[in-house]
């Protein structure tokens, strides 16, 4: 009972929508899942007398995260938002708990969690392909206007109208505007981040399966992904795929790995062709180009944010300025709403939780990158390899954008860890 309530909210994970049961407040029912699942495990852990948890170095890193962010409070200007943002991370945090009791007792789990999690990505990007092309069909204007009534119900009210008010919904390419994929995530960018995560678990379900379903789905989420043009997941796609190869050139001496990507019809080889292509052609060569040009308005406007980070960085680097407090450390006049972070995960952390906090959050990544190669390595685990290169996608990309607070992005990288 347990695991078929968490597939279900696997699946449904890129679909939350949002509650406002009181005035100012989004309550995504996904935390109410989990809340019942949490208690649901306890329950059910309790009447066998047997409550799992993991000792290991990630788990280790991960409770030195937990301690870096309740320190954090001594230091905070804002209680109150730190707060917010502790019970945000905490409505999620047993998910790692309970996928880890699940996958310890069965492994076979693990495969099910991952086909619930790509069946729903499939789904969300085939909504988002549609989304994309609807506006050639009925006009940008029209279309904005539906999709912006409809995102509201997914976002939530308070959540929503910040996400209209500050959007990024819109790229100019060479001169044209476009309506990006983005289908029920509030803005290309946090699509982006799930369908590159989720994009390379579909390939190895594809390659232990051989369903053509898994194929499909695959091809799906990397056209969605691409149409997104963001490009902070264009280098997190490129980097998970780079270490593919490099893993491919490593392992090459291995005859299992040999036959599954050595074959004659070499279906990774066609697959690259297809990316090299997409790369070299316009508009996403035009857009990749312009991740160069310093002088583009968002990425001098990135800059700019790394800067301001750095400099908080060193003057409450060793200790932080408090979780959630960030914004207000850059302008002190800000309303909780208000978008103002470093556009970069780990210049975040680091100001927010200082140096305890950025040292566990990386703990937390190297010890899960460092489990999943060596299951891969050791044990021909396909699986591992997925989860490793998704990791490694969100890592990449996190060097642009901070997705530690996405309703659908943070549940998604915990059950990546917990099935390390």
């Amino acid at each position: 009972m347990l695991l078929k309530i968490l597939l279900f909210f696997l699946f449904f994970l890129p679909f939350q929508w949002a509650l406002n049961p009181l005035e100012g407040v989004d309550l995504i029912w996904g935390r109410l899942l989990v809340l019942f699942l949490l208690l649901f495990w306890l329950i059910q852990s309790l009447l066998k007398k047997k409550i799992f948890l993991r000792w290991d170095k990630q788990f280790f890193f991960f409770f030195s995260f937990i301690i870096s962010i309740f320190l954090s409070l001594f230091f905070t200007s804002n209680l109150s938002w730190s707060w917010r943002k502790i019970f945000f991370l905490f409505s999620w945090i047993p998910l790692y708990f309970i996928i880890n009791h699940l996958v310890i007792f069965d492994k076979k789990n693990n495969e099910k969690i991952l086909k619930a999690i790509v069946l729903g990505s499939g789904l969300s990007a085939m909504i988002g392909i549609g989304q994309f092309f609807m506006q050639f069909l009925l006009g940008l204007d029209k279309w904005l206007i539906f999709w912006r009534k409809i995102s509201v119900f997914f976002l939530g009210k308070n959540f929503g109208e910040s996400v209209l008010e500050y959007s990024s919904w819109l790229v100019n390419i060479k001169g044209e505007t476009i309506f990006r994929a983005i289908a029920f995530f509030p803005d290309p960018h946090i699509a982006g981040f799930y369908w590159e995560m989720t994009f390379f678990l579909a390939g190895v379900l594809f390659l232990t399966t051989h369903k053509k379903i898994y194929g499909g789905i695959t091809l799906m989420i990397f056209l969605a992904l691409i149409l997104t043009f963001s490009r902070g997941a264009y280098f997190g796609f490129l980097g998970s795929l780079f270490l593919f190869f490099l893993i491919n050139v490593l392992k090459i001496k291995k005859d299992y790995y040999k036959n599954l990507f050595f074959q004659k019809k070499k279906p990774w080889l066609s697959f690259l062709a297809i990316v090299l292509i997409l790369l070299l052609i316009s508009p996403l060569n035009h857009r990749l180009i312009s991740s160069f040009n310093l002088s583009e308005g968002s990425n001098a406007e990135r800059l700019y944010n790394w800067q301001q980070a750095i400099k908080i960085i060193k003057n409450y680097g060793g200790w932080g300025v408090g979780i959630g407090n960030y914004s207000l450390s850059v302008k002190p006049s800000a309303s909780y709403r208000e978008p103002i972070y470093a556009h970069n995960l780990y210049f975040d952390i680091w100001s927010e939780l200082g140096i305890i906090g950025i040292i566990s959050w990386t703990g937390i990544i190297i010890s899960s990158f460092l489990i999943n190669y060596n299951k891969f390595f050791k044990n021909n685990n396909l699986i591992a390899l997925g989860v490793l290169l998704s990791l490694v996608a969100f890592s990449f990309h996190s060097f642009f954008e901070t997705a530690l607070y996405s309703v659908h992005i943070f549940p998604l990288l915990l059950v990546l860890l917990a099935i390390s």
